[in-house]
This record gives C-alpha cells, structure tokens and sequence, in this order.
C-alpha cells in the first residue's frame, strides 16, 4: 500500500464494486458523507452497479487549491503501487490526469488516485455526469447530484481546518516552524538507478506540511507536483517519517500547529533514460523498487555513500 490509510480511504475501501465500460451512469444509492477530519477534509458516496455500490471519493488539500479524487474497485490493488494515466470528463471535455493504483492490506480493494486542481473540481459544480477512464483500462459514469452544496461544505471544511492549523492565521503565531533536518536530503536525491525507472525527466516539487505542537509532521500536501504521481506519493511519504521541525509557537509562547511550505525541491538526475515503468512502491511505503532489477532508493533518502577504499599495503623491504 503506498499511502497510509486515512478515513477517507477506509471509507471508500469498505463497500464498492468494480464496473467496466458501463453504459448508462451508475446512481447514488446515499447522500454525501461530509468528514471534517483533524488533518483533512473528506467527502465520499457510493453508486448502484450490478454486482454492488462503487464509492467515489473527493479530499481538498488543506490550502484548498488541488484535491484527489478516488474511486474504489472490489478486486484486491496490487502491493506495489503504480502510476495510472487517466481522463476525467465533467462534460465539456476530456482532461488527461496522472494518477496512482493501489491496493490495501487490510480489505480486499485497489483504489484509482488522481490529483485535480481547484479550476478542475470547479467544472464539478455544474455537472449532471462524469466520465473517469482509469488507466485506458476501465471506465466509470458516475451520475451527480448536489455538488455546488458538497463543495460549499467542502470549502467550509477546508477553511476551518487553515484556522485550525494556523495557514491563514500568522499573526497568531510568535514564530513560524522550522526545519531541524534537510528536507531537501530526504527528498530530493535521485541517483542513476531510480534515473531508469522514470518516464520523464522530474520537474521542481514543493511540498505543504501539517507540523503539529511536538515538531512532527501530522500530514503532507504536494502543492507542486514533480510532473510523476509515485514519486509526489513517496517524497510525502518520507516527509511524514523523517522530517522532524522545531514547532511553531503562539503569542503565548506555547508550541501549536502549523503548516510549512518547502521550498522547490529540484531533483537530482544523473541520466536520461527511462526504463517505461518498472518502478514501484513497497507495500509499507518505505521502498522505491525497480521491478526490472533490485531495490533502489529505501525511505527516497540519499544512498549511503560508498565504505572508504582500503590504504594500500606498505611496500615490502627488501632483504
């Protein structure tokens, strides 16, 4: 699994079926489930198909300017995750997204990701239908009701949980957080292995991170993609294990959250070629694996640099 499982995805992961090529758009069979959760905003409902309800997923970023959107499939997601190129039509045209497909350990479900800007999400409001062709390899109508309200409540969320973690609010911080490691060494490091297993050369990153009162990061945005959706996934992922920051405090003095934006992280490349896809991600979301050879980079860290050479042997004496 590449992602940790959050409401949002045990949610959809409970109750949903898979549907290829559907005909006429599958109806929601419960209203939309609104989560105001402590570190995102989450909205899913389910669909009537033959075999049983598909559940479509919606999750704004904190700063509110992009959102993923999901959809479940009853089949069980491969253990590694991989890139899926799809198209999301909200009636006036395709759009092409880059996404993920992924499975989970605990339900038997793979799970379709895409990243969608806030001008995309808009094209939502009006909508009586979508067309999601996932991966050029399933396709998905889902009919739509209610979406100006569920994006109203969706913008509500979002904008209490930027009170809640200090986005908007600055000048109720005495000071901002701070990195205490390199955040660019725990991300940014690509070396000639992982080089291979890309389809296209990566572009600058910059990543939005939920830093709570202890210094450690509760949740992470890509604000910037790098132009792959495995790689934003597992930079993320290694964000929220290792970067570690001195908290924000309030006027008071006392630690409290906040949310801080990197920099842009450029990528280090030494080629380039591309393998067309070997990469994948470890089930623990730890490992970036090369299906074609070996592990390459674990926790998308540095690679340990290599033990010093042996001195040479003093010169023999001669007798």
């Amino acid at each position: 699994m590449l992602l940790r499982l959050s409401g949002l995805m045990a949610a959809i992961g409970c109750s949903s079926a898979l549907l290829a090529n559907p005909a006429p758009p599958l109806r929601p069979i419960d209203s939309w489930h609104l989560d105001y959760g402590d570190t995102q905003c989450s909205a899913t409902r389910q669909f009537q198909a033959a075999s049983g309800p598909v559940t479509l997923g919606l999750a704004p970023t904190t700063s509110g300017d992009s959102y993923r959107l999901l959809i479940s499939v009853p089949r069980r997601g491969p253990a590694y995750a991989q890139r899926a190129m799809g198209t999301i039509d909200w009636g006036k045209g395709q759009s092409r997204v880059a996404g993920l497909y992924f499975g989970a350990k605990a339900v038997p479900v793979g799970v379709y990701q895409y990243r969608l800007s806030a001008a995309d999400i808009e094209q939502a409001r009006t909508a009586s239908a979508v067309v999601i062709d996932a991966d050029g390899s399933q396709s998905y109508q889902f009919a739509l009701s209610d979406m100006a309200p569920l994006l109203a409540g969706l913008a509500d969320c979002t904008q209490a949980l930027q009170q809640q973690w200090n986005l908007r609010g600055d000048a109720a911080l005495n000071r901002p957080a701070a990195p205490v490691n390199d955040v660019n060494s725990l991300v940014g490091q690509v070396d000639d292995r992982w080089d291979r297993s890309l389809r296209h050369p990566l572009s600058s990153a910059r990543f939005q991170l939920l830093v709570d009162p202890r210094g450690r990061v509760d949740g992470c945005d890509v604000s910037m993609s790098s132009g792959d959706a495995l790689v934003d996934a597992g930079a993320c992922e290694a964000l929220r294990d290792h970067a570690r920051f001195t908290p924000a405090t309030d006027r008071r003095g006392q630690p409290t959250r906040s949310v801080w934006t990197s920099n842009p992280v450029s990528w280090s490349l030494a080629s380039n070629t591309f393998d067309g896809g070997c990469t994948k991600m470890s089930s623990d979301g730890r490992a970036i694996l090369n299906g074609c050879e070996r592990p390459i980079i674990r926790g998308l860290q540095q690679m340990p640099p290599p033990p010093p050479a042996s001195p040479p042997p003093p010169p023999s004496s001669k007798s």
